[in-house]
């Protein structure tokens, strides 16, 4: 899910009683005013048709989860599920822990750019499945990253911080590196989940408020390190 969509996603929300002039008192952040005016003129909209009223409205239709998005412009993981794992640690509640990032994802970077879409990701992850060669995951993988980056319109630091985002809360929920101790069929499974939730036009995985493809490219990373 991109900025834009999720704004389009809120304007699309908003009940029709209150295009009729029942706006709401809210008050809303500065810093959402301009991402929220920017967003409206990518997506084509008559900026006078949707303007200060309009923008409480958003504000105020809007889940606690998304006014966080709206925001910060990108998806993280919830703060809750972030908290310190050991003692000592820098409380960096919030924060993606880009350090978890597996070793395999130097792997994608050394590879050029395939254009797949939803319908080839998902054939190529079954040869690849089905093959079981390093190499091939290790391309799927940078297709994934680079389809990612197009749907978005983010850089590969951006979409990797997402990935970073998914390792966050699975170390928040089952400690650092604890992915090590499953077996391979279990990400095996995982990869196919979230590319078919993917294909079947489901940007967003409703467990973590992570994108799908952010999961399957984690899953892929695992699958490197355990089997490449």
């Amino acid at each position: 899910m991109t900025y834009e969509s999720l704004v389009q996603k809120l304007i699309n929300r908003v009940p029709q009683e209150l295009n009729d002039g029942e706006w709401p008192t809210c008050r809303f952040p500065d810093e959402f005013r301009g991402k929220y005016r920017a967003a409206v003129k990518n997506l084509g909209l008559d900026y006078n048709d949707i303007s200060t009223p309009y923008e409480r409205v958003i504000w105020h239709v809007a889940t606690e989860r998304e006014r966080e998005i709206l925001m910060k412009g990108r998806f993280t993981a919830p703060q809750e599920q972030v908290e310190p794992q050991q003692e000592g640690r820098k409380f960096d509640t919030g924060k993606p822990r880009a350090g978890l990032l597996p070793a395999a994802t130097a792997a994608l970077l050394d590879l050029p750019p395939r254009d797949m879409d939803a319908d080839e990701l998902v054939v190529g992850a079954l040869e690849v499945l089905n093959g079981g060669h390093s190499e091939g995951m290790a391309q799927l993988g940078s297709s994934i990253l680079h389809l990612r980056m197009g749907d978005a319109d983010i850089g590969t630091s951006t979409a990797l911080l997402e990935v970073a985002d998914v390792l966050t809360l699975g170390a928040a929920r089952y400690g650092d590196f604890n992915w090590r101790k499953v077996g391979p069929w279990r990400y095996r499974d995982a990869l196919m989940r979230h590319l078919l939730a993917y294909m079947g036009g489901d940007q967003m995985d409703s467990d973590s408020s992570l994108p799908h493809l952010a999961h399957a490219l984690c899953n892929v990373l695992f699958l490197l390190e355990l089997e490449g």
